[in-house]
């Protein structure tokens, strides 16, 4: 059902402030039947925000408005890029800005997925209106000649034994730079080009050949232990128990060919959500002594006693903010009296 034409986006703004007092959120029911033209305009918002513009996009945000976990954070940034403008007069955040260190590493990954061709085209729309600059140019000189910058790859190759260059290789910091740059126009290069880099030991795409390397590994470990429990702490390849549990961690979004392979040697998916869930029923227990003892669950951000439970308490409210948190574990927290506002209780007080 299409929405009135009559409520117009001033009315929605109106109603969903009036909304946040009384309820404390912007979370409207989509069949909210006090006010279906509000819960049917926040759908609309949601859908949408895309087209948005930048000012309706921050009335929305500064109002606590939910357009998703990735789109929030997404757009909160976007907002302070625009900031960042208005102050400067352009939008070169530095890469080691200690005042804005979290924008400057969001400004450096829109950059990387630029690149990769991974980022989507609304976001790419927006940045382009504000005059986001998407290749920097290098203090030191670039202007290097092709065949030279081929000849200190084949050193680094030599010295290192790959041609992985870090981007921040600190030998010669440009060098990163340039292989990455080959990789990024490998369709505009050249057959000549491609055929000398090639012949060099050049690898387009590291990340696959890491992945066939440590998949070997792993089928080497299997093969000498019978299983594929990598120790967190194994000396003998420390980096082997980080990329198993990586894979655990992104096996929604594995191939299905690299599933199959790891499900050939028996690969278990379950020890990283087995220990996260044994995780968090210790934290609980531990929530449940402090509820006890205070009588009350606002454990403060930085308490001193046990700052891992404060930091735990504050993941709660963001889960359960961005519809995060299951179900289950709402339950549990709301019997034991958790507060799922921001207030903090800086002076604990024993329950008499």
């Amino acid at each position: 059902m299409p929405l009135d034409s009559s409520y117009s986006d001033d009315k929605g703004l109106h109603d969903l402030s009036e909304f946040k007092k009384q309820w404390g959120h912007c979370r409207v029911p989509p069949s909210w039947k006090e006010n279906p033209e509000l819960a049917q305009w926040v759908s609309l918002q949601r859908s949408s925000h895309p087209r948005l513009t930048h000012s309706q996009l921050r009335q929305l945000f500064d109002l606590g408005f939910d357009f998703g976990y990735s789109d929030t954070r997404w757009i909160q940034q976007f907002l302070a890029l625009i900031d960042f403008k208005k102050c400067h007069g352009h939008g070169n955040v530095p890469a080691r800005s200690s005042r804005y260190p979290a924008l400057a590493r969001w400004v450096d990954w829109q950059r990387r997925r630029k690149t990769h061709k991974t980022q989507p085209l609304d976001r790419l729309q927006r940045l382009n209106q504000l005059g986001f600059v998407w290749r920097l140019m290098e203090k030191t000189p670039e202007k290097k000649p092709w065949r030279e910058r081929l000849r200190e790859f084949k050193a680094f190759r030599k010295k290192h034994g790959h041609g992985s260059v870090p981007q921040k290789y600190p030998d010669n910091p440009s060098l990163g730079h340039w292989v990455e740059e080959q990789r990024s126009e490998r369709k505009n290069l050249s057959v000549r080009k491609k055929r000398l880099l090639e012949k060099a030991g050049f690898d387009w795409t590291p990340h696959k050949t890491l992945w066939k390397m440590r998949y070997e590994q792993l089928k080497a470990f299997h093969k000498r232990h019978g299983h594929c429990h990598v120790p967190k702490a194994w000396e003998e390849n420390p980096q082997l128990a980080t990329w198993a549990r990586v894979q655990r961690l992104r096996q929604k979004w594995l191939s299905p060919v690299r599933r199959r392979q790891l499900n050939r040697l028996g690969f278990d998916w379950t020890i990283h959500r087995k220990a996260v869930m044994k995780r968090w029923e210790e934290r609980f227990k531990e929530l449940q002594a402090f509820q006890a003892e205070y009588g009350y669950c606002q454990v403060p951000a930085k308490w001193k006693k046990n700052p891992a439970l404060g930091q735990w308490v504050y993941q709660q409210r963001c889960k359960w903010k961005h519809h995060l948190l299951a179900q289950d574990r709402i339950q549990k927290l709301e019997q034991l009296g958790f507060d799922w506002s921001r207030k903090i209780t800086q002076t604990l007080r024993p329950q008499s």
